[in-house]
């Protein structure tokens, strides 16, 4: 690592895949809404294209979307599955519904992202907040950390469309000089290799999820996360078992550990004491974790911009996260309060980057 300091922090929640397309540039007749990204409290929607498939496949996590969908007490998504995961001890069988929720998460995420990307012709707000943020860095030979908490790889597709940037191993994703891309809660293409697939092979399964969820209290994952192959589930065939699970945390407010590597999470570490700006994109911060984590950092930041889709949300979200960033400027800037798209349409950016 050079001695170059990173000067601009990007955080990227659900609301910035949510509102990654902006119809002037795509038009509205292209775009693909029953595609669109899903909010974490949207994530059980009982819409029959992509969630209700994803559910068919994985039957084992439909007992968790009944509970969700019944809810009715006013919580968020994440505090009900807190309550879930709380309860797994003492009721075994939560073990397999949750893991059968985090592949149902998996594939949704998968078939939302993949059409919306497709619908829009990989046009996204990614794209351009990333060539933006790289004709002002280029000359400066600065350097940008995204964190983002979004499971869909939106922000990596932009990162190789701008800058060639490549994903296709665990470490490129801090590899570069220029920029790093953080996933604390885990990503659509990393998998845990399951240490000891032959008690699937013993059971007679396939090696299929549905097949592995029935061994969630057993199973044993290994501590490293790698990037998938192409079908990351079952590799070597049935008489050379290799069986991957999604490396992505089940929605949670209350998360007990990160589903990414050490060493990103040693990265971390490092530069963040020398951010002096930041951006924060459709994310509410309310994962307690990360934000007590980040507030032992003692970022004093002179900008802090964030932008969502009200000036109410904008205030929630800076209660949520002022003990990490000390007393920022909450930026004025045009559109900051109105969502990703009108960001960029109104010039917001450019306040980040004076």
């Amino acid at each position: 690592m050079t001695t170059l300091g990173v000067v601009l922090l990007v955080i990227l929640g659900a609301g910035a895949s949510h509102d990654s397309v902006s119809p002037g540039v795509v038009g509205k007749q292209h775009m693909s809404f029953a595609h669109r990204p899903p909010l974490a409290d949207h994530l059980c929607s009982p819409q029959p294209l992509i969630y209700g498939e994803a559910l068919d496949r994985f039957p084992s996590c439909r007992p968790i979307i009944d509970r969700l969908r019944r809810a009715n007490s006013g919580r968020s998504l994440e505090e009900e599955l807190d309550e879930i995961a709380a309860e797994a001890d003492e009721v075994p069988a939560l073990h397999r519904q949750l893991l059968g929720f985090r592949y149902y998460v998996r594939d949704v995420i998968i078939g939302c992202a993949g059409g919306w990307l497709h619908s829009a012709n990989g046009m996204t707000n990614y794209v351009s907040l990333v060539r933006t943020i790289e004709h002002w860095r280029a000359p400066r030979d600065e350097r940008v950390l995204f964190i983002t908490f979004n499971y869909d790889l939106l922000l990596e597709r932009a990162l190789v469309d701008v800058v060639g940037a490549q994903f296709n191993h665990i470490d490129k994703y801090i590899g570069r000089e220029d920029y790093f891309v953080v996933k604390p809660h885990g990503s659509v293409n990393w998998v845990r290799r399951m240490l000891n697939p032959d008690i699937v092979r013993n059971d007679r399964g396939r090696g299929m999820a549905p097949d592995v969820v029935n061994w969630a209290a057993e199973a044993q994952w290994s501590d490293s996360i790698d990037v998938a192959d192409e079908e990351p589930l079952n590799r070597g065939g049935f008489e050379n078992l290799t069986i991957d699970a999604p490396a992505l945390t089940v929605p949670l407010r209350r998360k007990a550990r990160f589903e990414c590597p050490d060493a990103h999470l040693h990265l971390l570490g490092e530069l963040l004491p020398e951010v002096d700006r930041a951006l924060i994109i459709g994310w509410r911060g309310l994962e307690e974790h990360f934000t007590e984590n980040l507030s032992h950092v003692g970022l004093l930041l002179p900008t802090l911009i964030i932008v969502t889709e009200s000036d109410e949300a904008s205030i929630a979200t800076l209660d949520n996260i002022g003990a990490c960033f000390g007393t920022p400027r909450l930026s004025d800037a045009p559109g900051s309060t109105k969502g990703f798209s009108d960001f960029l349409a109104g010039g917001g950016l450019a306040d980040v980057l004076l």
